[in-house]
């Protein structure tokens, strides 16, 4: 293997377990990600939910955009946690064949 790509690959797995160590443990991330996830879906429900013609309208904003804001950060840290968990699996196995073959 090329030695730029060990080094790309390298770089990579590292920015992984860096996000990692960064979060909490990942059985407690995962839950949390998906807490967040269901927080902005409770956000909007409510704006569906109290849609009353006398509301304050700066509320109804403010929950809409945490509303929108927990749904899709939720959404994507769910798709990143499963992403980063089969790339750093797959980056392991290829670094593990690259250096055990002489170039």
């Amino acid at each position: 293997m090329n030695p730029e790509t060990i080094i790309q690959l390298r770089q990579q797995l590292e920015a992984i377990r860096e996000f990692q160590r960064k979060n909490a443990s990942w059985r407690f991330s995962y839950v949390g990600y998906w807490g967040q996830f269901f927080m902005g879906i409770l956000f909007l429900g409510r704006l569906i939910i109290s849609q009353t013609p006398d509301a304050n309208v700066v509320a109804q904003v403010v929950y809409y955009l945490f509303g929108i804001g927990f749904t899709f950060q939720g959404f994507y840290l769910i798709i990143k946690f499963k992403m980063d968990k089969r790339v750093k699996l797959i980056i392991e196995a290829m670094l593990s064949i690259g250096e055990s073959k002489p170039s």
